[in-house]
Formats: C-alpha cells, structure tokens, sequence
C-alpha cells in the first residue's frame, strides 16, 4: 500500500491561494483607477458646466 512520506509539504494549495490573492488584489486594484477616473471627469463635466453657465450669464448681460 502506497502512504505519503512523513515530512512531505504540499505547495499547490498555497500556490493556488496566493495566485488567486494576487489576481483579486490586482482586480480591485483596476476597479479603484476605474472609480477614481470615472469620479474624475463628473468633477471636470460639473466644473465645465459650471463655467460654462456663468459665461451664458455674462453674455446676456452683456447683449441687454
């Protein structure tokens, strides 16, 4: 009958583990550049508009 060797470690299971730690990791990595962008240019659009209104305003005050 065949038995394992007293001292023998297993490395496949941690490999496997780290390995999907790693990609996780780097998964919500993406995701937080991705939130960070996309919260970035909701910034830039608002202040646009913002300085865009204030020129709408400027120019009919300036036509009347």
């Amino acid at each position: 009958m065949w038995s394992k060797p007293k001292r023998q470690q297993g490395f496949v299971l941690p490999s496997v583990l780290l390995l999907g730690l790693v990609i996780i990791t780097s998964g919500l990595a993406l995701q937080a550049m991705a939130l960070q962008g996309v919260l970035s240019q909701k910034r830039e659009l608002k202040r646009d508009q913002q300085a865009d209104a204030e020129f709408s305003a400027l120019m009919r005050q300036a036509l009347d």
